[in-house]
This record gives C-alpha cells, sequence and structure tokens, in this order.
C-alpha cells in the first residue's frame, strides 16, 4: 500500500489538469488519505504493516510503510489536494515515529531499524506479520528518505530565507548510537505564506497551531 500511494501522489503531480480521469485519480486519492488519517496509530504516530488492523495479533509498526504514507500525503498538501490543516499534524505524527526508527551509529552514519526486506505480495496475514524485521532493509531505507525530505526541504528552504527565525527543525547527531533528537519542535506544514504552523506537545504528538 505504501508504494501505491506515493506513486499515486506522484501521479497526480504529473497528470494534467485537463485530463479526462483527473478527477477519478483525485477522489481515489482522497479517499486514500482519509482512510491513512483514520488507521494512523495515535499512540505512536507510525502505520502498521497490516494498516486496517492495528490490534491484531502480532502486528507491527512498519517505517517502510510510514515513510512512504507521510511523503504521499505532504506530497498533497503541496499540490493543493488536501488541507494542511487536516493533515499536517498527520505528516509530522508519522514524521516523528518515522526517526524513532533511526539511530546513528559508530561511524556516525544513520541506521534504520525495524522494517522487512523485499516484502511483496503474502498469501496470509500471519505471512506479513511473521516476516523477520531488520536493519537498513533497502525499502525501508528509501521509503525514510522520500518521508524525511520530503518534510524537511520546506523547513530547509525556509531557513535559507530567514537564518533567523526560531522556526524549523534540524537532526542534530550525536557520536553515540543513538536516536536522533531536534533543537526545534516547530514544522511549516504546507506551501509558502499558507502552511499551517505544527507545535510538538508534551505528549510527543503535534498540535496544529493556526
Amino acid at each position: 500500500l505504501g508504494w501505491y500511494a506515493l506513486i499515486l501522489a506522484e501521479t497526480l503531480a504529473t497528470l494534467p489538469a485537463d485530463h479526462a480521469k483527473r478527477a477519478e485519480v483525485v477522489d481515489i486519492y482522497q479517499r486514500l488519505a482519509a482512510a491513512l488519517k483514520r488507521t494512523q496509530d495515535r499512540k505512536s504516530g507510525a502505520w502498521f504493516i497490516i494498516v486496517d488492523k492495528p490490534d491484531a495479533p502480532g502486528n507491527w509498526t512498519d517505517p517502510s510503510g510510514t515513510g512512504m504514507f507521510i511523503y504521499a500525503i505532504q506530497r498533497g498538501i503541496d499540490l493543493g489536494l488536501l488541507d494542511s490543516r487536516e493533515y499536517g499534524a498527520v505528516v509530522v505524527n508519522g514524521y516523528y515515529a518515522l526517526t524513532k526508527f533511526a539511530r546513528i551509529n559508530d561511524r556516525g552514519l544513520v541506521d534504520v531499524f525495524g522494517g522487512g526486506d523485499g516484502i511483496s505480495v503474502k498469501p496470509s496475514y500471519d505471512a506479513y506479520v511473521q516476516v523477520p524485521r531488520t536493519a537498513n532493509a533497502k525499502e525501508t531505507v528509501i521509503a525514510f528518505l522520500w518521508g524525511t525530505a520530503i518534510v524537511e526541504r520546506a523547513q530547509i528552504a525556509r531557513q535559507a530565507k530567514s537564518p533567523v527565525s526560531d522556526a524549523g527543525i534540524h537532526p542534530t547527531a550525536t557520536r553515540a548510537p543513538q536516536s536522533l533528537s531536534w533543537s526545534k519542535r516547530r514544522l511549516f506544514i504546507g506551501p509558502h505564506e499558507n502552511a499551517a504552523v505544527a507545535d510538538l506537545n508534551k505528549d510527543g504528538h503535534v498540535d496544529i497551531v493556526n
């Protein structure tokens, strides 16, 4: 589902506005985004490997799907297909969840844990949840890069224009192999002056400020 969501968003980024089927594709995308909002894990901000069965035995939160869903939803916000005030918190809670799968290793590089490698169509629920999880599975690394880059690039661009601004979020890597941490707790979700402002609350989740 992660790849489907990502490709659907990218399709809408390139599909001409006057394409006969564009409205149909937009409807599919928006219904998917609404379903992803409903199924996001309220506790962690991530999504489960079996997205619509969060309470099923053996289900686990998946960094690969989480990264792709973050990308797909933020891309929709950027394209004007989703309201940043409705979906901004979904993106940011997903972003913080995704970064918790990452650790700085003793070489100063990032390892991403908790994903399955080479997951394809499976015959049953058990076959999905029993996939071995490993470090730096290829689709997990790709999803981590897609998901973090689309959130952070807007921050980088904004800070380049306003170097004195206290808004933004930067990973401050430490030498020890531990979680990534941040010196700032505010993000702007959406393009330019229409962005929603998101603050991290005391529970570690996001409040949309405006």
